[in-house]
């Protein structure tokens, strides 16, 4: 049987040939000892991914006090924090997936682990301890490595889909729903997702048409039976998006390509969703770890655990899993992920001897200041704070949008770094849509700074500290624009 890589690493380290050997042999934990004692800081358990999966994966080695590290990554909360309703989940009645993972977090602070907004830029596979390199310039040692970073929206590849991403074309409904208020939208796939997304644009749109690509739905039975008998949502069935058509101001209509007719027709609308299915987030990992033919981090052939090929990592829930995209599944996968990376720090040595080492060099999380940042919830508010003297940023968010959530470890360190010189407010773009109109917001998160009631720089979408904090300098540089 062919050593995998990470047992080379270790052997190539401590010298130690029954580490070739199954079952896995005792080491000498002065070795060890020598081997990660300078290494710091140190954790015993790296999760990278803070979805259900990643929080999942933190309860088992939390629970056993060794104080798990997960670092959250771009999406905190993961697709599951999207969901307008979770009902699939044992023992947990119907409720939306923000509360969803609200619960799932507080439970595993409760018992220890810490979770980080920062997001793992680099992994060192080719050492043990496992260097992870975090956005903030620091790093990490890691004794083991979970990955859990689920998988994102996949895109069509079809004209028009980059020229309008954004400006009609979205795939967060939470986020990006008020888009959609009082028009007629298209949700492109039929999955689960799909019908989460026509309900959550209930409320906002006129009506909601389903294109489906196949002679049948692929959500499950129980979900198509939500969306029965609402006059709002319909379904195209056979129909595949071709090309997405518009102009300067945006999307004018869309190709349907007739899978039974060969027939091409346009479908007139101004605003999509897409939820055509996942991508499984692994450009981390290529080069490190065997990809399979569906883009997924390989587990160990017949093995019932999570683990990779590289010992002490471990990797689960979709970037894994591309059949069981269930919350029960991948909640259950992290879980045993949590449960192998205990099984191998007791192999080592660490659930004994050699634990002291851990907390002689044990990571601090960077403080994250938390001011209390203003809401303006009237337009008559919206007028005073654009009088200010000082130069104002303003948030337009949407509550539950995961975006909107990664970037308030951003925003609370802007708001700190520049206090003696700008003010900051939040806006929640459902209550003050029409400043969306006004602004012409076309992405949420949106940040607009603002002098003398005048908009000097803007920042859309997703971000970083660097980008949030390079537009608020920019912006503080230029010259003030006169009142009128």
């Amino acid at each position: 049987m062919k050593p995998s890589l990470g047992k080379l690493i270790i052997a190539s380290f401590l010298g130690y040939s029954t580490l070739f050997a199954p079952p896995f042999c005792p080491i000498d934990s002065s070795k060890i000892s020598a081997l990660v004692s300078h290494k710091a800081p140190l954790v015993a358990v790296a999760i990278i991914g803070g979805g259900p999966t990643g929080l999942a994966a933190a309860l088992p080695p939390a629970r056993s006090g060794y104080q798990p590290v997960v670092f959250q990554g771009p999406k905190p909360g993961g697709e599951l924090a999207e969901a307008q309703v979770v009902e699939n989940w044992p023992g947990l009645e119907k409720l939306s997936g923000a509360a969803a993972m609200e619960k799932l977090e507080h439970q595993a602070r409760e018992f220890g682990a810490l979770i980080v907004p920062l997001v793992v830029d680099d992994l060192d596979v080719t050492s043990w301890p496992y260097k992870l390199t975090l956005n903030n310039g620091t790093h990490v040692y890691a004794l083991t490595v979970i990955i859990a970073t689920g998988s994102t929206q996949g895109m069509l590849g079809i004209e028009g889909e980059q020229t309008y991403w954004g400006r009609g074309l979205f795939s967060c409904g939470l986020c990006d729903g008020s888009y959609a208020h009082g028009k007629d939208a298209v949700i492109i796939g039929g999955g689960d997702i799909a019908i989460q997304r026509a309900l959550q644009l209930l409320p906002e749109a006129r009506h909601s048409t389903l294109i489906v690509p196949g002679p049948r739905m692929t959500a499950h039975e129980s979900m198509q039976e939500k969306i029965k008998g609402l006059e709002t949502i319909s379904v195209l069935y056979n129909k595949e998006v071709k090309e997405i058509v518009g102009d300067e101001k945006g999307i004018t209509h869309i190709m349907l390509y007739d899978t039974v007719t060969h027939e091409t027709s346009p479908f007139t609308t101004s605003c999509i969703f897409l939820s055509t299915g996942l991508t499984p987030n692994i450009e981390l990992f290529k080069g490190k770890l065997d990809i399979t033919k569906d883009g997924c981090v390989t587990l160990k052939e017949c093995s019932r655990s999570q683990n990779t090929v590289l010992e002490g990592i471990m990797a689960a829930g979709t970037v894994s899993d591309p059949t069981y995209r269930q919350i029960a599944t991948i909640t259950g996968d992290g879980n045993k992920a949590g449960m192998d990376a205990l099984s191998w720090l007791s192999k080592w040595g660490f659930d004994s001897t050699l634990r002291p080492l851990l907390s002689s060099n044990p990571y601090t999380p960077p403080v994250i200041p938390h001011p209390s940042i203003k809401h303006i919830t009237t337009l008559k508010e919206f007028g005073r704070v654009l009088m200010e003297p000082k130069p104002v940023l303003l948030e337009f968010y949407a509550p539950g949008c995961p975006s909107c959530r990664k970037m308030e470890g951003p925003l609370t360190t802007i708001t700190e770094d520049y206090k003696t010189s700008l003010n900051v407010y939040k806006i929640d773009k459902d209550k003050l849509y029409s400043l969306i109109e006004l602004y012409d917001i076309n992405f949420i998160p949106a940040f607009l700074l603002m002098k003398n009631g005048k908009e000097v720089s803007r920042l859309e979408g997703e971000s970083n500290l660097t980008g949030l904090s390079d537009q608020v300098k920019k912006g503080l540089e230029q010259q003030a624009p006169q009142k009128l």
